[in-house]
């Protein structure tokens, strides 16, 4: 493990946005490469007044200091905010944030094969079981993946659906952003079951959530949400203000 993740860093097994009883969940891969908060020293100067008795504590101290302290910038602040305005779409004030693997490390290839290979360690096996009970029970699941939105699978994209309960192959695809070259650049696959909703945005070259989230283009953001809440009954009305106020904020 020590040759594959970052152990010195504190382990993240998930973040806590928001506040309420009712949450979603975003699944992502894995805390990505560390920053100097999430060291032992680094801890210590986040709580000073000692380390919380239970680490959903810590998960909500983490979470305040990555969205208003100015150090976590660019795509990871980005996909913060973008996970909260679609909770807030879907009628959520509250978002855990959920790692597929809760140790750090900036490159993870092989995601399937890594997660079937540590599946074999007790210290993971019964993590990754709590993970799929959570995953289960949890009315919406959102993730994203790099890939190709035109060919459902690629390592990532299985490693996630296969945790959320999604067959890729047999998932409704909404079409988001187009290239220059006119062909589909980001698309959300989704499945919804009685009151479950699981979806996967996909993006081509990179991972990440739809950048017209929060901003002046909410109206093709509504749409994706409002495509998805009439196929499924779940869900509250967009109200495109709050995220104009959330963007000048």
């Amino acid at each position: 493990m020590r040759n594959i993740f970052d152990l010195e860093y504190m382990p993240e097994p998930y973040l806590d946005f928001g506040d309420g009883e009712d949450f979603c969940v975003f699944l992502t891969t894995n805390p990505g490469g560390g920053m100097p908060v999430q060291l032992r020293d680094g801890i210590s100067l986040l709580c000073p007044q000692g380390l919380p008795a239970s680490y959903q504590e810590m998960s909500r101290l983490l979470a305040n200091y990555y969205s208003g302290s100015g150090e976590l910038k660019g795509a990871a602040l980005g996909n913060i905010r973008a996970m909260r305005g679609l909770a807030e779409a879907f009628g959520y004030k509250r978002v855990l944030q959920v790692e597929g693997f809760p140790w750090h490390s900036a490159d993870l290839p092989g995601k399937v094969r890594l997660r079937d290979q540590l599946t074999r360690l007790p210290e993971y096996s019964s993590y990754y079981q709590a993970l799929c009970e959570l995953i289960a029970k949890c009315p919406l699941v959102l993730s994203w993946s790099a890939g190709r939105p035109e060919v459902r699978g690629g390592d990532g994209q299985l490693f996630k659906a296969e945790i959320m309960g999604m067959d890729l192959q047999q998932a409704s695809m909404i079409s988001i952003s187009l290239s220059k070259k006119h062909q589909v650049s980001q698309a959300l696959a989704w499945q919804a079951d009685a009151d479950i909703i699981r979806g996967l945005f996909v993006r081509t070259g990179s991972a990440g959530l739809p950048k017209n989230v929060v901003g002046a283009r909410g109206d093709l953001y509504g749409a994706i949400v409002t495509h998805v809440r009439q196929a499924t009954g779940i869900g509250t009305p967009l109200d495109l203000t709050d995220f104009e106020k959330r963007r000048s904020d």
